[in-house]
């Protein structure tokens, strides 16, 4: 697999598989994962739109001998680009639904659509609250960088808070999982005790609140 250690990683059950996704950040990955089903692949996750992240994907597919028609369903926990960045794409390649919470959809809707108003909100914001201008003057084409990490954007199929909600063949229950992200969900299977956090719960640090 690519360096890093990144790419297809054991769960301890035969059915899920993560896969670290490289970003270029300091936490460096973040955790996708592939749910088996009889129809084929749910994908939580998928990363961050970015070569290097796709370079990791053929790997993975490869080595599963399997591939983007293999895709039945895309479901995000949160909308944040290293976790939303690749949706749109794996749809694209896959036709498979994606699978977002509403206030999850309306932050990318307002990062990242053709307005884009929430970067002009923040910076304005950051300005009444005292930061210099010429600090403030960075905000925007930064955050228009994000732009192309999350492009082409997904078509979004809602999912909300009490939900169930198929990944492979189990069922789970959406569980809103707020402070991290507007619209956080994870995702619990009573039957086994699984969960999918998504960033509700970091190994190594405290997820920050945003």
């Amino acid at each position: 697999m690519s360096g890093g250690g990144m790419g297809l990683q054991p769960t301890g059950n035969p059915l899920i598989h993560r896969v670290k996704v490289p970003v270029p950040y300091p936490l460096q990955y973040v955790n996708s994962y592939l749910v088996s089903g009889d129809n084929g692949w749910t994908v939580l996750d998928p990363g961050l739109h970015t070569p290097e992240a796709l370079e990791v994907w053929d790997e993975v597919w490869a080595r599963l001998g399997s591939g983007f028609r293999n895709v039945e369903r895309i479901v995000l926990t949160h909308h944040h680009p290293d976790h939303y960045g690749l949706a749109g794409l794996f749809q694209e390649r896959s036709g498979a639904p994606v699978f977002l919470s509403e206030w999850g959809k309306r932050q990318a809707d307002r990062m990242w659509g053709e307005e884009r108003a929430q970067a002009d909100e923040l910076w304005r914001l950051f300005i009444r609250h005292g930061m210099e201008r010429e600090l403030a003057a960075a905000m925007l084409p930064h955050l228009e960088s994000f732009v192309s990490l999350v492009s082409p954007r997904p078509e979004i199929a809602l999912i909300r808070d009490g939900e169930t909600i198929r990944l492979g063949d189990g069922t789970y229950t959406a569980v809103e999982t707020g402070g991290h992200a507007a619209g956080h969900l994870s995702f619990y299977r009573a039957q086994t005790g699984e969960m999918f956090c998504g960033d509700a719960v970091l190994p190594n640090i405290s997820p920050n609140i945003s």
